[in-house]
C-alpha cells in the first residue's frame, strides 16, 4: 500500500452561474476498476480524468474518497501517498516498482496527504476522505 495515486470516487460540486440563478450539480468520477486490483504493493498508480468544467460553471467543492480502505497487515513502511498531478495519463495506469519504498511522486504535483493503516488485518468500513476545501490547495 505504499505509493499509490488513486481514488475510488472524485466528487465535484459545481455551481452554475447562468441567468443569475445558482444551481448546484454534483459530478462523480470513478476508475473503471474501482479497487485497482486491491492496490497491489508492488505497483504505484495514476488516475487521469479527461473532463472540462461546463461553460458558465465554477467548481465550489471537491472531495477524493477511498471507500473501505485497509491494509491486510500492519507494516512500518506502508504508506499511501496521494498527489494531484498536472498531467497524468487518462485512465488508470499501474507501474511496477517492486515495493522499493518511498513516494514515487515526491516533488511532483501537490501532496494531498499520506495515510497508513495502523490496525491492518481486515476491512473496517473506513473511508479515507480528502476535502479539498479544507486543504491549503484549491483549483480555480
Amino acid at each position: 500500500m505504499r505509493k499509490f495515486l488513486f481514488a475510488v470516487i472524485l466528487g465535484l460540486t459545481i455551481i452554475s452561474l447562468n441567468a443569475n440563478i445558482a444551481q448546484a450539480a454534483v459530478f462523480n468520477f470513478s476508475p473503471a476498476d474501482p479497487d485497482l486490483g486491491d492496490l497491489a504493493h508492488e505497483y504505484y498508480y495514476t488516475w487521469g480524468i479527461n473532463w472540462s468544467i461546463p461553460s458558465g460553471e465554477k467548481i465550489t467543492g471537491a472531495t477524493l474518497t477511498y471507500y473501505n480502505i485497509y491494509d491486510w497487515t500492519t507494516e512500518y513502511n506502508d504508506r499511501l501517498y496521494t498527489h494531484l498531478l498536472d498531467n497524468p495519463s487518462t485512465g488508470t495506469v499501474s507501474n511496477w516498482d517492486n515495493q522499493n519504498g518511498g513516494d514515487n511522486f515526491s516533488g511532483r504535483g501537490y501532496l494531498v496527504g499520506t495515510w497508513t493503516d495502523n490496525a491492518g488485518g481486515s476491512a473496517r468500513n473506513f473511508n479515507l476522505v480528502y476535502d479539498f476545501a479544507a486543504l491549503d490547495y484549491w483549483m480555480n
